[in-house]
């Protein structure tokens, strides 16, 4: 599922010491792809090869038309693999392999609150598409028939997935721009560079820190505003940070908000106080698939689940502007809107 925008505010350092030492300049790539828009920032005393940038690029296409369900001019592999749902297995790339089995065991630990098998029912809500539209009962209820992860069998010697139930659908939106984050860090730093940042459809990605040594601020967006309006910012060096909410996928219905966060239990929109969870993790895939997750566990149960994990931090925002940290997160981020309250 697509994510929200986050804003990057680079205030970058700039190395002078002395006559020798060459200034920092960003050298930068704009791209729209995944049905999003990816802004990459390197910050370099030399100037970086075109070469590396259409890297990157290939990396990108490579990933969108290999795991896309939405580009309806290039079938991708998921969509073969949903096509052959319940027929046999389709054979697919090291790469389409190995997300769709971190997909399952995410779903799995997350106790289904990230699920990748809730194709069917994405697709016919189909938020964030000129077509999107309320469905009936009925057709959520026979979607819902159609969300199964134990049905995903993978044949690891192979290469191969098959779904074994017909109509069953695979939706890798909630993990692939955090992937596609990954291969374009490692692109980065196998080419020498140390600072850089991505912006991913939202998914910020942070490599290293600013030039001067101190780190990047990420300001975390007022969802009742525009995109460029933040609520406060996070200092982050060397870690991904991935926001889900309400406010950027939806459409309104008889005075209703419809966003794209879908509950599996219900095959209708997560219900209920959050605004806004952003993650903050040194994996961005990761990063991406809890968004979805903890979102959809709320305030008391997604606070409670970051906490006892080392490796992640989180902020809560709540739909009656209260903000929350995890423990780890605190004195790292700046409450700067008089809007929100900032809850011990």
């Amino acid at each position: 599922m697509k994510k929200i925008y986050l804003i990057v505010i680079l205030l970058l350092g700039v190395l002078s010491i002395g006559c020798e030492k060459k200034e920092y300049s960003s050298y930068d790539m704009d791209v729209f792809a995944m049905g999003s828009y990816i802004k990459i920032s390197i910050y370099s005393q030399e100037k970086v090869d075109d070469k590396i940038f259409e890297k990157m690029e290939n990396a990108i296409r490579d990933v969108d038309h290999k795991m896309s369900i939405n580009d309806k001019n290039v079938e991708s592999e998921v969509d073969k693999i949903n096509e052959k749902a319940g027929t046999e297995f389709v054979n697919v790339s090291k790469e389409t392999f190995e997300l769709i089995e971190r997909g399952i065991k995410y779903s799995k630990e997350t106790n289904e609150n990230l699920d990748i098998a809730i194709g069917s029912v994405v697709k016919l809500w189909n938020i964030g598409f000129e077509d999107a539209s309320l469905p009936n009962d009925l057709d959520i209820k026979n979607a819902l028939s159609l969300v199964d992860i134990d049905k995903i069998s993978l044949n690891k010697k192979e290469n191969s997935i098959m779904i074994k139930q017909k109509g069953m659908m695979i939706d890798l939106g909630s993990i692939a721009k955090g992937y596609v984050g990954e291969k374009l860090k490692s692109i980065i730093l196998d080419s020498g560079y140390k600072h850089a940042v991505l912006n991913i459809g939202g998914n910020i990605l942070c490599i290293g820190e600013k030039v001067d040594s101190s780190p990047y601020k990420v300001g975390i967006r007022d969802g009742k505003k525009s995109k460029n309006d933040v609520i406060g910012a996070l200092d982050v060096a060397n870690k991904s940070v991935v926001t889900s909410g309400i406010y950027e996928r939806n459409f309104v219905n008889n005075g209703k908000l419809y966003h794209h966060i879908l509950d599996r239990k219900t095959g209708y929109p997560v219900e209920n106080n959050l605004q806004s969870v952003s993650i903050i993790s040194d994996d961005s895939t990761y990063c991406d698939a809890l968004s979805t997750a903890i979102f959809s566990m709320g305030l008391d149960k997604g606070l409670e689940y970051v906490n006892d994990k080392s490796d992640v931090e989180a902020i809560f925002v709540t739909k009656d502007n209260k903000v929350y940290l995890t423990s780890g997160i605190k004195g790292k981020f700046k409450l700067t809107s008089e809007e929100y309250n900032l809850q011990p």
